[in-house]
């Protein structure tokens, strides 16, 4: 029993053998014609250029980029070039070779409310000539969100607030200090222990609306921590890749087709 399973085995090697010396000039008929279709898909691909840039802003959120960047991915979907021309400042030809925009990263760290926030975002175009325009233009896109402008003016006017509040608490301070030194200067009898709390108080209340006020004039709603970087090659084409894969594709289905054609002929 097992002499005649090493027979049978023998058997089918060799008739695998014979089938592919008998049709090894269709095998290679097909490597051929798959390698060339890959080839040619490969070739007839609109190609893809992906460059990166990182931008920060401080009163940005990742959702709310994200509400930016989709409307301008719509936007270039549906070719509104009427006003991605204005929004962008780029002509219609220069837009319908934007392919999208992604945010792929950003600083997760957790920061203050009005702390700079890094956006790391994507960009894929169809030729890669306009990339160093697309700094200014991505720049005046975010500038003119709407999403920005509320955002900003809704953080402005809060810290606006906050620090009109230290002002008033720090003027409380300075109204209990000179009271405080005027008992002292009556020789009270009071006691005044918490005098230089009061002042510690008041340092840190100075501190904290230095701080405020800084911000308030640096406002920095957006700005561009770095450039686009300009890809030479494509990230889509590789026409080894697709070649190998039409050359195998179309092998195999070569080989399936004669192995299927000989088997019904031999019935």
């Amino acid at each position: 029993m097992v002499e005649s399973d090493e027979i049978d085995l023998i058997e089918v090697v060799k008739n695998v053998i014979r089938f592919f010396k008998k049709s090894k000039f269709y095998i290679l008929t097909f490597i051929a014609i798959g390698a060339v279709l890959g080839f040619l898909y490969d070739w007839q691909k609109k190609p893809i250029y992906t460059a990166k840039i990182t931008v920060a802003s401080a009163y940005l959120k990742k959702s709310d980029f994200n509400i930016i960047i989709q409307k301008l991915n719509n936007q270039i979907q549906y070719k509104d070039y009427k006003n991605l021309t204005e929004q962008l400042n780029l002509d219609s030809t220069l837009i319908s070779q934007i392919n999208k925009f992604e945010i792929i990263e950003k600083d997760d760290k957790e920061v203050n409310e009005s702390a700079l926030k890094e956006f790391i975002i994507n960009m894929s175009v169809h030729d890669n000539s306009i990339i160093d325009t697309m700094n200014v233009s991505l720049y005046n896109y975010v500038k003119k969100s709407e999403i920005l402008k509320l955002k900003s003016q809704t953080t402005i006017a809060k810290y606006t607030k906050l620090s009109s509040k230290i002002d008033e608490e720090i003027a409380q301070l300075e109204l209990l200090k000179i009271k405080t030194i005027s008992l002292l200067n009556n020789e009270s009898k009071f006691f005044i222990s918490n005098f230089g709390s009061i002042n510690e108080t008041v340092v840190k209340l100075y501190e904290q609306n230095l701080i405020l006020k800084e911000r308030l004039e640096q406002n920095v709603d957006f700005m561009i921590l770095e450039k686009f970087n300009k890809p030479n090659q494509p990230s889509n084409k590789n026409a080894l890749k697709f070649s190998l894969i039409g050359a195998f594709v179309f092998v195999f289905l070569g080989i399936v087709s004669l192995a299927t054609y000989n088997f019904i002929k031999s019935i």
